[in-house]
């Protein structure tokens, strides 16, 4: 009998599992998630969160925007304060 096939999965593969957005690592892919419990955020608390995470918020967002912009053509997040969850793309994002 044949041998069972291996598969590899790299790593593009499992952060599209983890996050449902390609190119976002874990850490990423967790504030994400985070961010997406709540329609609006003030920029101070989600300073906090990330701060709490080691991360970047600015960073952070750009590269969640970015995955957001390849797969749905629009931004996942608007604005500076409050930064507000775009309404017409979150059901569409894989948690």
């Amino acid at each position: 009998e044949p041998e069972p096939l291996t598969e590899i999965v790299d790593s593009h593969e499992i952060s599209f599992v983890e996050a449902g957005l390609p190119g976002l690592n874990s850490e990423l892919a967790s504030l994400m998630r985070t961010i997406l419990t709540r329609a609006s955020w003030t920029r101070e608390e989600l300073e906090e969160i990330a701060y709490d995470r080691g991360i970047m918020l600015d960073g952070a967002l750009e590269q969640i925007n970015d995955a957001a912009y390849i797969h749905f053509d629009a931004p996942l997040f608007e604005g500076q304060d409050p930064i507000d969850i775009n309404q017409e793309i979150i059901g569409r994002v894989p948690q």
